[in-house]
């Protein structure tokens, strides 16, 4: 399974038939996955991701939610609303009461609101 690895990695760098070194990494990810080796695996994907068409990649960074809430925007919101504090909202979910501040802050001002009561009022498009 390395030497198929190897011969896909020399495929590639050669520029030789792309479409088949792509599809050999891709199995021997299928395989290395069943054999339970998944530091391995990680490792080939990362070259497949590297090797993928600019228009099928994910862009980098966290995925941006605009004027909606993140999940854990949502979730925090949803915790301040029932009257918890900062700290309790924090031990709850087991985040620093630092980025609980961060969360109710951002909700706030994306929702427009100035109390943690009336967070989850004005609730997320992606909310539950």
């Amino acid at each position: 399974m390395l030497a198929t690895e190897s011969a896909a990695r020399c495929a590639l760098a050669a520029d030789a038939d792309t479409a088949a070194a792509v599809a050999e990494l891709a199995s021997c990810v299928e395989r290395l996955t069943e054999l339970g080796a998944g530091w391995d695996a990680a490792r080939v994907r990362a070259l497949l991701r590297a090797h993928r068409p600019a228009e099928d990649r994910r862009p980098r960074g966290r995925p941006g939610y605009g004027d909606e809430l993140s999940p854990r925007e949502q979730e925090v919101a949803d915790l301040a609303a029932t009257g918890l504090t900062n700290k309790e909202i924090a031990a709850t979910l087991h985040l620093s009461p630092r980025t609980v501040e961060q969360h109710v802050a951002r909700a706030r001002r994306k929702l427009e609101s100035r109390s943690g009561q009336t967070l989850s009022r004005g609730r997320s498009p992606r909310g539950p």
